[in-house]
This record gives structure tokens, sequence and C-alpha cells, in this order.
């Protein structure tokens, strides 16, 4: 691309500086570090007003020694500087991705440690002694204390509560193979459960630059409750990634907002009671809505503003639809295999068009869809990752030497779940190991089952290897070697799962008879409506209807049946021998 904007330097050319060491990819010193040159140079960036230091030097992750100097003599020399050391960052090869990321944990840390700070305090002065912790990008959380040090790792952890609680869900219901789908009022995040477990990225970035850490991989386009409708040059109807966000909001909130948005088609075509948004907290305006549309989109079109509204929540549904298909179909996967998890303000309201379009069989809308995402931050883990590189064909590779790395990693994780306050007994340890195949320039991630103890052992992994690559690819070339690049533990202090299967069943005359027309499919269709609250365990819906509760409003389509499972719930299929 031409024309890309790349982004800019995060570090200027002139805070670039060097010092004279070297290592080989060993990790042997062919150079000592020259520490006179270190004083020099750290007095050059004490003299810049330079706050945070990002270290990173050739081949450190084989040996640490010199950045850990280093790093000593920061703290001698600038002790007010923030220090990030790439071999405690991210202890593992490529030395462009080692390096920005580093770079990248260094530019957020003055702010975080700073955001961190003023968060305890507050809490404190409020009487909180409970602890503080914070989601990360990987699935996990973490103590205040650990994300200080590692502040890259929180980046773009907000969506990741929502994955996690999916995970949870498809756990007490017996499914493997998921999809979650979060949307909310600027986007819509699709992520996939893969044998019950969050998929994890390869790479990833963060404003354009790459970002080497573990992370859930997701999938985020710009289809939310806010997204703009608008016309392009050529007349032709888009909708985001602008969004009208929560100031000033839909047109229908009333506080200024004067772009048609999905919110507003949504109200006007009837799936959203303007009466009982937010269990009435705000009264949407139907009229600003329509009004808003016919002259932005229906009036330039020709058409009618209804038809108008339901174009803006085909677009927005066709977007999500491909969001879906790249985390699938593009992947090897088939989405009718999956079940579809819809949460967050306006998902359940899309859900059923998305499943439908892609013909997976079975939806469910959590019991509280626009909570999920902080139900998830409640039961994620504490979670820390740790990495070494080793590189060596599996069948060149000594059984022993691989062991003891594994050995440090999980030592090194035990003191950090130590420093968590977490007893022994708490911490669960996985072991992965990263592999490709020799002459590959990408790896696939597999889990490694108990000890190194033999080549057997060894063996064992470039089978599983095998099985991940036709997995994700569709074929497997089981005569090349295989090459071990990575070794991973990943540390999990268990979070306390609470039994979600405890719901108190509201009384029956909590439910309210009443219908009303939604415009679904290009005609007007008349729903019952129900209030999420008054439906027990086991109670049994049929389409067309509506859900009401206090964050979210669920759309059951035609020809599809709900029923409230034990935990709460909404499991929705297509109903039986129907040739829809």
């Amino acid at each position: 691309d031409l024309y890309l904007d790349k982004p800019e330097p995060l570090v200027p050319r002139d805070l670039r500086l060097e010092v004279t060491e070297r290592l080989n990819f060993r990790g042997e010193v062919l150079t000592p570090l020259d520490e006179v040159e270190c004083r020099q140079v750290i007095q050059i960036f004490k003299q810049r007003n330079v706050n945070s230091i990002a270290v990173c030097l050739l081949h450190s992750y084989a040996n640490p020694s010199h950045e850990r100097r280093l790093k000593e003599l920061i703290n001698a020399e600038f002790p007010e500087a923030y220090v990030s050391l790439s071999s405690e960052i991210n202890p593992v090869f490529r030395e462009y991705e080692r390096t920005s990321t580093t770079v990248v944990n260094a530019r957020v840390m003055p702010a975080m440690v700073s955001h961190l700070t003023q968060f305890t305090d507050q809490m404190q002065s409020h009487g909180v002694g409970a602890r503080l912790y914070t989601m990360q990008a990987n699935g996990g959380k973490a103590t205040f204390a650990a994300a200080r040090q590692k502040p890259v790792h929180v980046i773009n952890s907000g969506p990741v509560g929502g994955v996690i609680a999916g995970a949870e869900i498809a756990r007490q219901v017996g499914c493997r193979q998921a999809i979650t789908l979060d949307m909310g009022g600027t986007s819509c995040d699709v992520a996939l459960l893969d044998l019950g477990q969050p998929v994890m990225a390869a790479n990833s970035q963060v404003a354009g630059y790459p970002v080497q850490i573990p992370s859930i991989d997701l999938n985020i386009v710009g289809a939310g409750g806010g997204s703009i409708a608008w016309l392009d040059s050529g007349g032709g109807l888009r909708v985001g990634p602008r969004s009208a966000g929560a100031e000033p909001g839909p047109v229908c909130y009333g506080r200024g907002g004067t772009e048609p948005t999905v919110t507003d088609a949504n109200l006007v075509t009837g799936r959203l009671n303007p009466d009982y948004f937010l269990q009435g907290a705000i009264r949407l305006d139907e009229a600003a809505a329509h009004a808003a549309i016919r002259a932005k989109i229906a009036e330039p079109l020709g058409i009618s503003t209804l038809a108008a509204a339901a174009g803006i929540l085909a677009v927005a549904n066709a977007t999500m639809v491909r969001a879906i298909k790249l985390m699938t179909v593009e992947r090897g996967f088939d989405p009718r295999d999956f079940t579809l998890i819809a949460f967050g303000g306006a998902g359940p309201l899309h859900a059923l068009q998305l499943a439908e379009e892609l013909e997976i069989p079975t939806t469910i809308v959590p019991r509280y869809p626009g909570n999920t995402s902080a139900l998830g931050l409640a039961l994620a883990d504490i979670r820390h990752d740790y990495a070494a590189t080793r590189i060596e064909l599996l069948t060149e590779a000594e059984p022993a030497a691989v062991e003891a790395v594994f050995a440090r990693l999980e030592a090194a994780a035990r003191a950090q779940l130590a420093a968590d306050q977490l007893p022994a007994a708490a911490g669960v340890l996985n072991r992965f190991c990263d592999l490709r195949y020799y002459g590959q320039g990408f790896e696939l991630t597999v889990p490694v089952a108990g000890p190194i103890t033999s080549q057997a052992n060894l063996a064992a992994l470039a089978v599983a290897f095998h099985e991940a690559h036709r997995r994700s690819f569709g074929h497997a070339n089981e005569g090349d070697p295989v090459e071990m690049v990575n070794l991973r533990v990943s540390a999990a202090g268990e979070a306390v799962r609470p039994d979600m299967r405890d719901r108190p069943v509201a009384a029956p005359s909590q439910q309210i008879p009443a219908t009303r027309s939604v415009f679904i499919d290009q005609q007007p269709h008349i729903c019952q409506v129900y209030r999420r609250s008054a439906l027990p365990a086991g109670a049994t819906l049929s389409g067309p209807a509506i859900v009401e509760q206090a964050g979210s409003t669920t759309l059951l389509l035609p020809h599809y049946t709900a029923k409230v499972d034990p935990i709460g719930n909404l499991v929705i299929v297509l109903e039986a021998n129907d040739g829809h």
C-alpha cells in the first residue's frame, strides 16, 4: 500500500541511544558491557528529562545479565526514571517485535502507574480494603503491583472479559465450540472458543505497533448501537465505523445527536421499547429517530423511513457476519459446528439474524447480557505468562535440557503467584511449546502434557503439532522435521466459580401481557413481549417475540424457540422440522 500511513515512531531518533556490548544467539558474551558508556547515556536521558527508558539489547532473551546490570546503573544514576527490560517484558527472539513490545510498555508505564496509584488511593479513602486487580489481554487478571511492571499486558484487555464469561457459560452448558459476540455501543467484538478455550492471537498490534504478548484473538468491527449510518459519494448506505458514542449518543437519546445510528434503526423498526430503555431510566424519542433516518437516509435514497431503518440494520448485520466468517470460515472452521453466545447491550437484538445467515444451530443469550463482560472480569483467574526461546529440531533436542527450561519458567511462575499472595495449592501451571515445520516463518502453540523425560515425549509434541497444523490450515506435512522455537508456562491462580444456577424465580404477576409490531424481514410481525425477570427456569417461548430486561433486549425471530435453562440463559434454536 503506497498510501499507507505508518504510525509515528514512539521514540524520536535522537533518543535511541546505543551502548557497547554484544551477546551471540546462545547468550555467550562476545563484548562485555561498557559501564562507563552506559553512565554517559543515562546522563543524556536525564538531561533530556526522559521519564521512562526501554532497554533492548541484542539476544538478551538468551542471557539477561547485561540488561539487568543496565537497570541497576539506571536505578543508581537516575532513580526517578521508569525502566522496562526486554528480557522481562518479552524474553523471546525476533528483535523488532521484542523491542516494539518493550517500547510500548515503557511508553504507557508512567501513565499506568499514576492511574493505578490514584485509583488505589481513592479506594482506600472510601474505606475499600479489598485487593484490586486489572484485566489483561491474555484473559487473566493481574494485581496492581504486577500491572505496574508490565502494563503492556493490560492494553486492549477491555473486551476480553466477555470472552472469559462466554467460556464459563459454555463450560456450564457443556459446549466446547462457541463464538462469542459482544455488541455494545461502539463496536462488536468477536472471539472463538475452540475445545472450550479462547483462541489466542499469534501476533497483535496496538495502534499499528507490533506487540508480542499472549492475547485472546479478537476481531473488533465498527458495528455497535451508536454506529452512525451515512451515505457515501456513490449513494451507498454505510454503517460505522464512526460512532455517536455515549455523548451525544443516538438521536433518540435526546442529547443533541443528529446522525442516525443502529439504535435509532432498532427503535424505528419496533425492536426497542421507547418506554422501557434501561427499565425506563431513559425515554427514547421515537419521533426524532424517525426524522433523522428520513432526512439523512430515506429521502436521499427515495425509500420509506422503515425501509431505510431496515437497511441500516442489514448493513450492520453484514459487517458482523463478515467478522464471524473471518474468525471461522477463513481459518478452516465451519460456523455450523459452533454455538453463538451473544451479549452486550445490543448483541441479543441482532444475534438470531446473524445465526440464521451463518446457519448456526444454537444461540445462547446470557442471563444478564449487558453485564456479561463485567461478569468475565470477576470470573477471570490471576494469570502470568512466561517464555524462553530455544530453537532446535525436536529430533535433536535433549529432553533433560528442555525439562530444565520448563522447570526454570515454573519456578518464576510460582514465585509470582506467591508475590500475589496466593496459596501454592491455588496455582495451576500449564506448559506450552511454539512449534513450526523447519523453514517456516511462523509457529503454532501446542500444549505440553507432563514432564519431558524422553525422546518419546518430544515425539508426542510433533504429533500434537501435526494435528494443530491440520486443524488450522487443513493439512499437515507429517514427514517434515518439526522445530521447537519457544517454551512457555502459563500460571493461573484460579478464581472461585460461582454457581450460576442459583436463580430466583419471579412471581408470575410480574409478567406483562403485551404485544407490539416489529418490522422483520421486510414485513411487520406481531410479537409477544416478555419481561425476562419473570421467566422462570424451564420457560419456553416461540417467536416472533421480544424479551426485555434492564440492560438489553432480545429479538426472537419467527420459527425460533427459546428456553430458559437452569442457569438463566436463553437457549434459542430453530423449531424442529421447520422448512424456513
